[in-house]
């Protein structure tokens, strides 16, 4: 990302548009440094830079006013009655006395791969609540995008927002850059390598891959519980069978024993009236 252009509209102490050039000068390196007295606007663009590419952030709204954390509604509006501060809102002061709501940036910038881009964040005042809206173009791109998870989405593969302090920083709180934790320098390049990414992804299949072989194995116990209701239900018909069978032996049998005592007793009568018989 090499940045090209900004363009401050009616924003914190820039009252109109103002654009600046950033383009690199030819063979140079893509470092920018913004020189300045006290109270002329540096920190203004680095603030518009920073709202243009993530919005209003909780940085952002912790260090407006020393003391506390503003909301993003008073970040937008202002908050002139805290015992804490003054904060004159984001739209520069001049501009709203004549009649001004609106405030925006937008930043031009080109990458490697040819493409050219610009990104408008816009912020306009409805009564006492406000709109904010996000487009991005780019010569790649078919059509503008307008949705703001979409456009964030592009903006934090380029500069994720952990990793924009190092990007855009003050030169008073370098010292609070360079102490930065080991954990917060390890999530800005985890954010910006993509790192926290894969890792989230290798996550993901793990837990996917432990449903799999939890529902493998219901689905396995589900097939041996029917495998087993089935074998019962073969057995209880063969019982059946059987106790059918062995009643009709059992009568087959009583009917042969009433027929071997008829003949029984046939012998015996003939037994008795033909006495050869009993030789």
């Amino acid at each position: 990302m090499i940045l090209e252009e900004i363009t401050l509209s009616d924003i914190f102490s820039y009252n109109g548009n103002h654009s600046l050039n950033l383009s690199p000068a030819k063979n140079k390196k893509n470092l920018i440094i913004i020189l300045g007295n006290n109270g002329h606007g540096k920190t203004s663009i680095l603030n518009t830079l920073k709202l243009g590419f993530h919005g209003i952030t909780d940085e952002l709204k912790k260090e407006a006013q020393e003391g506390r954390t503003l909301s993003a509604s008073e970040y937008v509006l202002g908050n002139t009655n805290s015992h804490a501060g003054h904060w004159e809102g984001l739209i520069n002061r001049l501009s709203r006395q004549k009649g001004n709501n609106a405030a925006s940036i937008t930043i031009r910038w080109h990458e490697t791969d040819g493409g050219e881009y610009s990104l408008k964040r816009e912020w306009t005042i409805k009564g006492q609540s406000y709109e904010e809206k996000l487009r991005l173009d780019c010569s790649l791109f078919p059509t503008p995008l307008s949705d703001t998870d979409e456009i964030q989405d592009v903006i934090n593969e380029r500069i994720p927002h952990e990793f924009s302090q190092f990007f855009f920083f003050d030169g008073e709180k370098i010292r609070q850059i360079a102490s930065a934790t080991t954990e917060e320098l390890q999530a800005a390049m985890e954010g910006l390598l993509k790192i926290k990414l894969f890792e989230n992804l290798r996550q993901d299949m793990r837990e996917i891959a432990d449903d799999y072989r939890k529902s493998a194995q219901e689905k396995g116990d589900r097939a041996d519980v029917e495998e087993l209701d089935a074998a019962i239900k073969t057995f209880q018909a063969a019982k059946l069978r059987l106790t059918k069978e062995i009643k009709e032996l059992k009568y087959e049998n009583e009917n042969l024993e009433a027929d071997l005592e008829e003949v029984k007793r046939k012998l015996d009568v003939l037994q008795a009236s033909d006495p050869r018989l009993n030789k």
